[in-house]
């Protein structure tokens, strides 16, 4: 939103109704002014740069960005040990007291369980009593194993699985290397966080006619990535994004 050639960005950034872009980036001087940045509150964390399926519209892995060629394959212990004292140094300087960590990949999971465990008790660490630190993975399930399982449990790791709706739909495009589908894998992963239902926050991409899961709730916003002029949402290939939550009470 354009407003006397200055450009408003949100509410929180200035001492007026209009929350302006700075002109300045001297941040001494806009403080003074009464500017006041808009501190982050969410960090996803890219913890391995592999990943161990090969879904065929996977933009990084299958597609035109290579860049993981280059990439070392898990985030490095000094690094993970820096991240945790930066986040909680950003929490603390603006005086949150909680804040969300978010692990993704690739594949997280396949960064282990000592990785993990270092970022998320590292940055509690850091932060200190005084700041919650809410930790989630989004995973394909493949590696959720009943020690992924324990480990999460005792850290209060929620975790997101992505799926693609039934058998067939899922094993269409989310397949290992080998062009075996992973549905069997990610079920049997499902079933054993059946009895973890507090840990369940599953983020899911499903086709329309997929029917709803047992014992379930969900709110469904139809997204697609892969329309093309000319094309229905069923000749792309369109799936609907789905948020699913186990039911409490």
């Amino acid at each position: 939103m354009a407003h006397a050639g200055r450009v408003c960005f949100n509410f929180f950034m200035g001492n007026t109704s209009w929350l302006e872009w700075p002109a300045s980036l001297d941040v001494d001087s806009l403080r003074k002014d009464g500017w006041r940045p808009l501190p982050f509150r969410e960090f996803i964390l890219k913890v391995h740069s592999r990943c161990d399926l090969s879904c065929d519209y996977c933009y990084m892995y299958e597609m035109a960005d290579q860049s993981w060629r280059r990439q070392p394959r898990a985030m490095p212990d000094e690094i993970a040990d820096m991240a945790a004292q930066r986040i909680a140094e950003h929490a603390r300087s603006h005086g949150l007291d909680r804040i969300t960590l978010i692990l993704h990949g690739g594949e997280p999971l396949l960064a282990g369980r000592g990785l993990i465990t270092r970022l998320i008790a590292g940055t509690r660490r850091e932060a200190g009593p005084e700041i919650t630190v809410d930790a989630s993975v989004q995973t394909n399930a493949v590696g959720l194993s009943e020690a992924y399982l324990g480990l999460f449990d005792e850290l209060g790791i929620r975790v997101g699985v992505s799926v693609d709706g039934d058998a067939t739909a899922h094993d269409r495009h989310r397949r290992f290397a080998s062009g075996r589908g992973s549905y069997a894998a990610v079920t049997a992963a499902l079933g054993r966080l059946q009895r973890f239902p507090h840990l369940l926050t599953c983020a899911m991409t499903r086709c329309r006619h997929t029917r709803r899961w047992p014992g379930s709730d969900h709110r469904e916003s139809t997204s697609c990535s892969r329309m093309a002029p000319g094309r229905s949402r069923r000749q792309a290939g369109c799936r609907t994004r789905t948020s699913l939550r186990t039911r409490t009470g």
